[in-house]
């Protein structure tokens, strides 16, 4: 009999064996090393597993050792968390359709410690790299691990001025390990995993950083945070991405309020109109979260006079809650409590949210009731695998479209 987590992560590598197809396989046979010999007929048996699938799984198999991959990944240095292992990450785990299999380099205890993701553009200003510093280390001296997505601008400054305030720093990748982008930020990588931290991603190593990838690390890096904190992003960035994920999760959603004139904060002003924390120093998102550790950061904890906050209860089962402030005079919004019972809060969604261009085209291709695989997608649309997979990301945060196992979508 093979060795079982070998055939857990080889069953992982099988296109549509999400993490809920590997549950219910490990469950129908009892174990991920007798689902991996099964006879086709026998895989075709397993509740919640398509036919389909099942056969896909008969034939690619053959070309994959579980046991030589799981060594390979050893002589690359890399670990591996698994959705069955108890110390996965509890704020992915409670994710529908969780990554099965995160790939660490570095230590990957810190995944399981309360952290908050900081976000935001590429192309920062002076503001937004100051501010992104002083507020990621106060947070790292508060205790608080700081998870971002290792790309240049705001994500690198997050990550460093962690580094430098001797806290603890999560890089997730958009991409595999041997295909780290971007490649200017390998040595950032290395020191990452050299002082506490970890660089994880859910994409086997040598997988290339394609656009539809992103959107996936984006899911990750709200799923891992209490919270997201967004310090700087214009309307277009992708930040905003890891922030609508954050709301569909029921996590806190926070932003730096920057100038008005600044098109590099118009994706923060847009952040504050849908109900997002406004924020201006660690002690602001300590005290939101109600985190039991004051920030080390010496900022005021209101950075605005007339800005009110509300208290957070403390975090349970590894969530932090808070009710969220208005950030402008007269305007009511609704609080973001921990969900119940898995049921995702936050703060009201517009109705009906319009959509134009490719993205409408996108959803034009999406019957009600009709769960369309990816490549069919492709095919519909005409659109290129990476504008089609980030426009399905940003459909997906507004509530329209939803990821199904196996990268299907489903019409809302």
């Amino acid at each position: 009999m093979r060795a079982e987590r070998d055939c857990v992560l080889a069953l992982s590598l099988m296109r549509g064996i999400g993490s809920r197809r590997l549950a219910a396989l490990v469950a129908h046979f009892g174990s991920a090393a007798r689902a991996w010999e099964a006879p086709c007929e026998e895989l075709q048996a397993c509740p919640g597993l398509p036919k389909s699938v099942a056969e896909r799984l008969a034939k690619t198999r053959k070309a994959v050792d579980p046991s030589e991959f799981s060594a390979g990944l050893a002589r690359k240095g890399l670990r591996t968390v698994t959705v069955l292992d108890a110390d996965y990450p509890p704020g992915l785990r409670s994710l529908a359709d969780c990554p099965p299999v995160l790939y660490v380099r570095g230590d990957a205890a810190c995944l399981a410690a309360p952290g908050v993701a900081v976000v935001g553009t590429r192309k920062p200003t002076p503001y937004g790299l100051e501010t992104t510093g002083r507020l990621a280390a106060g947070l790292a001296a508060a205790g608080l691990s700081i998870i971002s997505g290792l790309a240049v601008g705001i994500d690198t400054a997050a990550h460093r001025a962690a580094l430098e305030a001797g806290g603890v720093t999560v890089a997730v990748l958009g991409s595999g390990h041997d295909r780290l982008y971007p490649e200017r930020n390998a040595g950032l990588a290395a020191e990452i995993a050299r002082h506490g931290g970890a660089v994880i991603s859910q994409f086997p190593p040598d997988t290339l950083p394609l656009g539809r990838n992103f959107v996936a690390r984006n899911r990750v890096v709200a799923g891992l945070g209490l919270a997201v904190v967004v310090t700087e992003a214009p309307e277009e960035s992708g930040a905003l991405i890891t922030a609508g994920f954050a709301r569909l999760f029921g996590r806190p959603v926070m932003t730096v309020p920057g100038p008005v004139s600044s098109p590099a904060s118009g994706g923060c002003l847009g952040l504050l109109r849908e109900g997002a924390r406004a924020v201006g120093s660690a002690a602001d998102v300590v005290a939101d979260l109600g985190f039991p550790v004051a920030p080390a950061d010496g900022s005021a904890a209101a950075p605005a006079a007339g800005r009110a906050t509300g208290s957070a209860a403390a975090p349970a089962a590894g969530r932090a809650t808070g009710s969220a402030a208005a950030p402008a005079a007269g305007r009511a919004t609704g609080s973001a409590a921990a969900p119940a019972a898995g049921r995702a809060s936050g703060p009201p969604r517009e109705t009906g949210p319009r959509v134009e261009g490719d993205a409408a085209r996108v959803l034009d291709c999406l019957t009600p009731g009709e769960v369309v695989p990816f490549a069919l997608l492709l095919a519909r649309t005409g659109l290129g695998a990476d504008r089609l997979g980030a426009l399905l990301g940003l459909l997906e945060v507004k509530g329209l479209v939803s990821r199904q196992p196996g990268e299907h979508y489903s019409r809302v």
